[in-house]
This record gives structure tokens, sequence and C-alpha cells, in this order.
């Protein structure tokens, strides 16, 4: 299963397995952290990485899924603010499925503007994975 995201895969299904896990009390802790201009900087920087068609597809089709089953946690009667939370929320969640899936061709510092927030509540270290940002610094990722 790991293959169809790439070569972080296996770190990949691992987060999708946690995030899982995520509830509708986190939403806002972390739509308040990842408000500011330099998340919205990784995460362009992050959407610019190049990807195979095949990934990009793997890796939508995940955060589809993973999108609707945390849904079903959320409060059906949500207020517009809550709604307008979740939806920033699910986009961030996103871009962390899309920053791991990136690794190595981003530096971990953009990586972890959209991933540490997701991370820290689900007691998933990613950065012991992959490639340090020295090394992507010195062209030595593959």
């Amino acid at each position: 299963m790991s293959s169809k995201f790439g070569a972080n895969g296996e770190q990949l299904v691992r987060f999708l397995d946690a995030a899982q896990e995520l509830s509708a009390e986190h939403v806002e802790p972390i739509v308040a952290e990842t408000r500011g201009i330099e998340v919205r900087d990784a995460r362009s920087r992050i959407s610019d990485a190049p990807q195979s068609a095949a990934s990009i597809a793997a890796v939508e089709s995940a955060v589809r899924d993973l999108v609707k089953a945390l849904r079903g946690k959320f409060p059906p009667n949500a207020t517009t603010a809550e709604r307008m939370a979740i939806r920033s929320f699910t986009s961030v969640l996103g871009s962390a499925v899309f920053a791991l899936a990136s690794r190595p061709k981003l530096d971990d510092n953009t990586v972890g503007l959209v991933l540490d927030p997701f991370a820290e509540r689900l007691g998933f270290e990613w950065r012991s994975w992959g490639v340090s940002s020295e090394a992507v610094k010195d062209g030595q990722h593959g």
C-alpha cells in the first residue's frame, strides 16, 4: 500500500492512521496555530513540490477518505464560524499529508510548519524519518 505514496509511503500511512484519531476538539487549536503568513508560504511551497500524477492522485484520494472519516466527528449543527474553522482545518490537514508525501523534496522546516500542529496532538514524531534539513540544503537528497 505504501508504494503508491512514494518514498515516504510508510510514514504517510502511519500519519493517516494516526490522524483518524483527531477529534472536533482539535480543530480550533490547530487552525489557530496555522493562521500565520509563514504557514501560508509553506503551504504554497508544498503545493509546488514536484509529484507524479499517480502520487498526487493517491494522496488526494487518501486526504478525501481521511476528511470524510473525520467529518463524522464534527458537530452536524455547526455554526458558520465552526464550519469555517472545519474547512480551514481540513485544508491544512490536506497540506500536512502532501507535506509528508513531498519529503525529502522539501526541507523539514517547511514541512514542520503545517505538520507539527497535527503531529504534536497525535504523538507522531516525523522528524526522525527521512532526510534532514541540512542534507536537503546540501543537495544530498534523492
